[in-house]
């Protein structure tokens, strides 16, 4: 059954070219890069390390908030690719996903830290945002789904900067207090999709007719792609909890500088994805194979390229910028590099897993078995190693879930399509 306001059979445009897309998509995501930068350098400054390892925490536990429902942005993504709905039912469908699904778990994250006692006073933040964490979310998949880089990347960089500015006030009018830093963290986080909000409404028209079979398709469509998400999520941070439990927390704080600015090389593939993605989306099944074979080809090259340079620029600056109790910081940092390569490289592939084919088992096992991996060989090379246990666990894991998507897109003709 199709939707009012969609054409049957409707295609993607052939212009902008994926080249065009993915350079604007990568101008709006180096700004927020480093943005990004500044921020981990004013939490760090300000903060100092025990600091930056609270806020650690509460960015940690907002993006395992998204994650819990964030899988049905891939579920409205394949409305639209399969010419099931128009922009305005998309974001009727992510406002509705967002206000449910955030309510209850912001709920779940409040009561549990209230129970817990001040020891879990930072999930506090999180927890009351936790709708607008969604939203914001799903909000950028609306735009990816649609097309429509130029609001991507201007939300993206609106969701860093924004932060950025309140933080940096925070340290100015209140410095080295910890909790107000993430007060004003909190409602600057939220700002921006409410911001949006507004604007989008004012340009479509949020269509909530006849919503529930949509509904429906989202959460059961989405829900497996979410668990895969969470667990995803906790390969990427599971070397963070690790420390979190084995180290002092002064030490989360210096390895989450590591982790921050080496995720920041991920900005490059994801570009490249984001431009290619309504083609892949909207196009045959041989011509989205033959796309994606030339993104992931090129994320591989970009990706190890850049992070050379990010190697030898951290040995030489991450001190100077960061302050004295970041020293040795970039070891971790570079051990981090050729997990993060192999990620990148990869990551792409999910749009033809669960977008063009609708289909989460491959991400669901890769992000299953990467975070296993990476639990068990963080446990065992921390305590001996320290930070660099962390990150050589991450990288391994990395690499090996990437490895296995690259593998099940060959069996499905990916290489051959080149």
């Amino acid at each position: 059954m199709r939707v009012a306001g969609v054409r049957p059979g409707a295609r993607a445009p052939a212009a902008p070219s994926i080249g065009r897309r993915s350079a604007r998509v990568l101008g709006y995501r180096i700004a927020t890069a480093a943005s990004d930068t500044l921020v981990a350098v004013v939490t760090a400054r300000a903060l100092g390390a025990d600091g930056r390892g609270l806020y650690a925490l509460a960015s940690f536990t907002a993006a395992a908030v998204t994650a819990t429902v964030g899988g049905t942005t891939m579920s409205l993504s394949a409305e639209y690719a399969h010419d099931r709905a128009a922009k305005g039912r998309l974001y009727a469908g992510a406002l509705s996903v967002a206000v449910v699904g955030g309510t209850l778990v912001g709920a779940a994250l409040l009561a549990g830290a209230l129970i817990a006692g001040s020891g879990a006073r930072v999930l506090i933040y999180p927890a009351i945002i936790a709708p607008l964490l969604i939203l914001s979310t799903l909000q950028l998949g609306v735009f990816q789904a649609v097309g429509d880089v130029g609001r991507l990347g201007f939300v993206t960089l609106a969701s860093s900067v924004v932060p950025l500015l309140a933080l940096t006030a925070a340290a100015i009018l209140a410095p080295d207090r910890v909790y107000v830093s993430l007060a004003a963290w909190a409602a600057a986080r939220a700002a921006v999709p409410l911001g949006t909000l507004a604007w989008e409404r004012r340009d479509a028209r949020f269509d909530f007719r006849g919503i529930r079979p949509m509904l429906r398709r989202l959460f059961g469509r989405g829900m497996p792609v979410s668990a895969a998400n969470a667990i995803q999520l906790l390969n990427y941070r599971v070397d963070l909890l690790v420390v979190t439990a084995m180290l002092p927390l002064a030490q989360v704080g210096r390895y989450s500088v590591a982790v921050a600015m080496g995720e920041s090389l991920l900005i490059l593939s994801r570009s490249l994805a984001s431009g290619a993605f309504q083609r892949v989306t909207k196009t045959s099944d041989a011509e989205s194979i033959r796309l994606l074979t030339v993104v992931v080809r090129h994320s591989f090259m970009l990706l190890t390229a850049a992070g050379i340079v990010l190697a030898v620029g951290a040995r030489l600056l991450l001190e100077p910028v960061f302050g004295g109790q970041f020293r040795g910081v970039w070891v971790p940092l570079a051990l981090l590099v050729p997990g993060l390569v192999a990620l990148g490289t990869a990551e792409s592939l999910r749009l033809f897993f669960l977008v063009r084919l609708e289909r989460a088992r491959e991400y669901l096992v890769a992000a299953t078995a990467s975070m296993v991996m990476n639990l068990v060989l963080a446990v065992a090379l921390v305590p001996p190693l320290g930070l660099s246990g962390a990150a050589i666990s991450t990288s391994v894991s990395y690499a090996v879930g990437g490895l296995y998507l690259l593998v099940r897109f060959a069996q499905a003709g990916g290489p051959r399509a080149g």
